[in-house]
């Protein structure tokens, strides 16, 4: 920033000697075109307020340039420590804790926002509709390919609880679990994972016929199981 611009901040008054001196005319003046953020001039100029840009509205064009310049900019490690640093052992006064609660209240968004019963259920049914991994793995895909050479309809990634990754109608689950993720004792990964037995004593529970195939068994095509079980 030219020396003028800081002497003007501070409210010192230039001399007609020193404005020849720092702003000739004719050359590009230092500020031109960087005031980005503003779809028109500053109301009082450069040196105006951050607070008085508040409810300007931005365009589209605008907002999609500053997401290019910041795309894969990450702050320092010495940067973020900083600021913790700045923070540790800082006490707030009951006037800004007061204030902060104000503003908090009723934002769905905020640390501690306590959600209704609906809420949590409309949740609850979105979470359901959601596919985790968004495709298929190897061990899926084969017995999916099993169950069309057996003329067998069904359905993948049925919204219910733990989701199964096939669904048969009117009441089958089948779990595809890898070897490794789910803990196969067989492979020696260890014992079953707690969520997967919960799941299962639920889904029974409510009537469904749970089977679970090892990543083992799909791999080395045994089905004469499920087969019997399905005729």
């Amino acid at each position: 920033m030219p020396k003028g611009i800081y002497q003007r901040k501070k409210g010192i008054k230039l001399s007609e000697e020193s404005k020849r001196n720092w702003f000739k005319k004719g050359e590009m003046p230092w500020n031109k075109g960087k005031h980005i953020w503003l779809d028109k001039p500053h109301p009082k100029g450069m040196l105006g307020k951050q607070s008085s840009r508040k409810g300007t509205k931005v365009s589209e064009e605008l907002r999609k340039k500053l997401s290019i310049a910041h795309m894969g900019k990450k702050q320092s490690q010495e940067t973020i420590a900083k600021r913790v640093l700045a923070n540790v052992g800082k006490k707030r006064s009951i006037e800004f804790r007061q204030n902060l609660s104000l503003r908090t209240k009723g934002n769905k968004y905020a640390l501690g926002y306590k959600r209704s019963e609906s809420e949590i259920e409309i949740i609850k049914q979105r979470r359901l509709k959601q596919i985790f991994p968004f495709k298929d793995t190897s061990i899926e895909i084969k017995l999916q390919n099993w169950l069309k050479e057996q003329n067998i309809e069904f359905k993948t990634h049925y919204p219910i609880l733990g989701q199964p990754d096939i669904f048969i109608k009117p009441n089958i689950c089948i779990f595809a679990d890898g070897c490794y993720w789910h803990k196969c004792p067989t492979c020696g990964f260890g014992e079953g994972k707690e969520r997967d037995e919960m799941v299962t004593i639920e889904l029974q529970k409510q009537g469904y016929m749970v089977i679970r195939l090892w990543e083992h068994e799909i791999n080395k095509d045994q089905f004469n199981g499920l087969n019997q079980l399905l005729n």
